[in-house]
């Protein structure tokens, strides 16, 4: 809302005082338009009085001076006691209706209070002594119409001035008092960094206790000492990080025990003291890193069984699109794994005929709360259209809320077993067919004597 110059009631009852001397002045360097009737700029004063300092300066302004001015007396004490209390009270008023801040105010504003003002002074002389209205009227509207509101206006955009530089001193306090308690207590190691030379300007308690030096051994360092690379080369890496979108930079970190850290480092410009400097933010990502890497390997290694395993493997993500097939299943049906990444399982590898119910037990699948494997066999189409028959293992890999992120298929192919199968069975029609029309008797049975077949011949024999 509004800022007020003298904040304190002790400031503001020695600003009135000075007001008051000030006002005291003026009068006794006035100009005098006869005996007893004076002319000077205490208007001015106290209207702007009002409008800045607010009611306790301004009451103590006014009592001086209106006390001043009555005990000089003359027949225009009245009228010019009236002046003193119209202008102050009239700077207060337009000070407590105004909605702006008063740092805002405007020159137009100011020149309009001026005229609102001095016009009610004109207005004052009215209440003189008939012999004296006129005279003072016309040797005075001029100057007060013209060059009282001018005063005014000028006055209070000194003023006006005064507060925006006190609010702006006031905000950048506010806001380094801000930065420096984030600074201090961030549990994240934090740097200043002077970017013309790489000196460490500031470090943070966070920073020292994570490097093992003491601030001040920070401070006469340059980040070369810390990072494992050049300071030029910091230095154009975090300007870069700086202007892009992701200001997170990759270094290593030495620590005072010579061992180095894997860190990302946020870093940003800083207004500080007059001058632009870099804040870093270091996040220690060793064992992230480290967990990744470990990740990356176990993937790597899982990978390699999976693909080199005699098993038809693929993985289906939620829409049925395969994120992984295996050399198997590419020697198999003869497409290549570039080829069949991201297409749909179902159009591709599927018989046309049985790809609507295949889908509804997929869907199924994916829809099921407890299940997370699953055995079943179907037919799929290899590249030049033949069907090989497959019996599949499905696993869910399920994420942290149980919903399925992936299905993994491991199928063992049917086919030859089925083939080998059929061809034992018609082998053993034809020798039962052989045995039974034999014009030789011919007996089968088992090692404990159970008879297992016989041929027509034996029958009419025996």
């Amino acid at each position: 809302g509004r800022k007020r110059l003298p904040a304190r009631p002790l400031r503001q009852l020695v600003a009135g005082s000075i007001l008051g001397v000030l006002g005291i002045e003026l009068i006794l360097t006035s100009f005098q338009l006869s005996a007893g009737v004076v002319f000077d700029t205490r208007s001015v004063l106290l209207a702007v009085s009002g409008l800045f300092l607010g009611p306790i300066p301004t009451t103590v302004a006014m009592a001086l001076t209106s006390a001043f001015r009555v005990w000089q007396g003359g027949p225009g004490a009245g009228v010019g006691v009236a002046v003193i209390l119209s202008s102050g009270l009239m700077g207060l008023g337009w000070r407590h209706f105004r909605r702006r801040p008063l740092a805002e105010v405007t020159a137009g504003e100011l020149y309009a209070f001026g005229l609102a003002v001095h016009g009610v002074m004109l207005a004052w002389m009215l209440c003189l002594p008939p012999n004296h209205i006129w005279p003072v009227i016309s040797a005075i509207w001029l100057p007060v119409l013209l060059v009282h509101p001018l005063v005014t206006t000028a006055l209070g955009l000194l003023l006006a001035n005064r507060l925006r530089r006190e609010q702006h001193s006031t905000e950048l306090a506010e806001s380094e008092n801000r930065y420096r308690s984030l600074f201090e207590n961030n549990h994240a190691p934090m740097l200043v960094i002077d970017p013309a030379n790489g000196r460490i300007v500031d470090a943070n308690p966070a920073a020292s206790r994570f490097y093992g030096w003491s601030r001040e051994e920070l401070r006469r360092m340059e980040i070369g000492r810390i990072n494992t690379l050049p300071t030029e080369t910091v230095l154009a890496r975090m300007d870069r990080g700086t202007a892009s979108a992701d200001s997170r930079v990759p270094f290593q970190h030495r620590l005072a025990d010579g061992s180095t850290r894997e860190v990302e480092v946020f870093s940003g410009p800083l207004h500080l003291e007059g001058r632009r400097v870099l804040y870093s933010i270091i996040q220690d990502i060793s064992e992230r890193k480290a967990a990744e890497e470990a990740v990356a390997a176990s993937e790597a290694r899982w990978r390699s069984i999976l693909h080199n395993v005699p098993l038809i493997t693929v993985s289906l993500d939620r829409a049925g699109r395969m994120v992984f097939v295996n050399h198997h299943l590419s020697r198999l049906t003869g497409w290549e794994a570039g080829e069949l990444l991201g297409r749909d399982w179902f159009e591709v590898m599927l018989p046309e005929s049985i790809r609507p119910r295949m889908r509804e037990v997929f869907h199924d699948i994916l829809a099921s709360s407890h299940l997370t494997f699953h055995t079943y066999e179907n037919d799929i189409l290899t590249r030049d259209g033949t069907l090989r028959r497959i019996a599949w293992s499905n696993v869910l890999t399920r994420d942290s809320t149980g919903e399925v992120v992936d299905i993994t298929c491991l199928g063992v192919d049917l086919t030859e077993r089925q083939r080998a199968d059929q061809d034992l069975r018609e082998s053993e029609l034809r020798l039962r067919q052989a045995i039974l029309v034999s014009p030789f008797p011919i007996m089968l049975h088992a090692e404990n004597g159970q008879v297992l077949q016989v041929s027509q011949s034996w029958c009419d024999i025996t």
